[in-house]
């Protein structure tokens, strides 16, 4: 997982392998955002099987949003196993120029 700020934006990346879009979920509770998922692989059979690495496994990641953060405008997309959650930030905690008289 990567967190990366500008001055528009945090944007949160996160590597979900194999999950498919149905099995994700990504909301808001109170102050939190959270990320859940479940991947799950289907064996056929179990005959003659000497190590099982593929698995199902259930996910979840929370976050704290603070003030800044404009939960309107909250982005989500998967794309090629990458979340991408993008959280715009409010219009007055983004910085300005003030100008001198």
């Amino acid at each position: 997982m990567n967190i990366n700020e500008t001055e528009k934006e945090f944007t949160v990346t996160m590597e979900l392998p194999g999950v498919q879009k149905k099995d994700l979920d990504v909301a808001i509770d109170g102050e939190q955002l959270v990320v859940t998922a479940e991947r799950s692989e289907k064996v056929e059979t179990n005959e003659g099987l000497l190590r099982r690495e593929i698995r199902s496994e259930k996910f979840r990641r929370t976050f704290t949003l603070g003030q800044a953060v404009d939960r309107d405008g909250i982005k989500a997309k998967l794309e090629n196993g990458i979340l991408k959650v993008t959280l715009p930030k409010r219009a007055e905690s983004v910085g300005r120029k003030i100008d001198i008289s």
